[in-house]
């Protein structure tokens, strides 16, 4: 390929046309996959995504197998489950739902699956720098994130969901008056993941270029 049609960031990192379509598309799909990995692995392990001590103690009741398998991708990432503004103090850091059953262990892999995607960009892309490969990385994320936006955002559960006699069943016996808790919803907290995944795309990016710069002897 002529150096004329490739991209070049400053003077250090020149990529090939159409890099960042396929590090986009490469990033969301490894989004996709890691959620199914979730889902099988929770499947696996004879578990019911949504009926998890966590999700009782969030909004007081089961939620749906979308979400909960939603809510356990985002815990292999280490992104905390909380409540909204309302409630912002009921938080669960870690990996809560994970470490409930021993069977579930191996969910805490799946960020890796990130770490695929950006590896599987840089190998169709032929990049053989590394920091081409930690620019790529970047490309990455830029479809993970927004992917993992939309599932937080149909993760997020009203904490009404369960109200009864004008209260919500959640946090203590006694609840929470359902006015305290209108338009209040729980679920993973993105915030976190941005920091995460950009780190996890620069590193990721830079190694699989490294490698191909050794293979090919560069």
């Amino acid at each position: 390929m002529s150096t004329g049609e490739r991209t070049t960031l400053g003077s250090l990192v020149s990529l090939p046309p159409g890099w960042l379509r396929v590090a986009v598309a490469c990033g969301s799909g490894a989004a996709l996959a890691g959620l199914a990995a979730t889902w099988i692995g929770v499947a696996v392990a004879g578990v019911s995504p949504g009926d998890s001590e966590i999700a009782r103690w969030m909004v007081g009741g089961p939620i749906s197998g979308v979400e909960g398998a939603i809510w356990f991708l985002f815990d292999a990432h280490w992104i905390r489950i909380r409540t909204g503004l309302g409630l912002s103090n009921l938080a669960v850091f870690g990996h809560p739902l994970i470490q409930a059953d021993a069977a579930l262990w191996p969910l805490r892999f799946v960020p890796l699956t990130f770490c695929l995607g950006v590896a599987t960009a840089v190998r169709y892309l032929g990049v053989d720098d590394p920091l081409a490969g930690a620019a790529t990385g970047v490309g990455a994320t830029l479809g993970y994130l927004p992917a993992m936006l939309a599932l937080w955002r149909v993760s997020r559960v009203p904490l009404t969901r369960h109200a009864a006699d004008g209260r919500v069943p959640i946090s203590d016996a006694d609840g929470i008056p359902t006015s305290e808790a209108a338009g209040v919803t729980a679920g993973p907290d993105l915030a976190a993941a941005l920091a995460l995944v950009t780190g996890l795309g620069v590193i990721g990016g830079y190694l699989a270029g490294a490698v191909a710069a050794a293979a090919t002897g560069n």
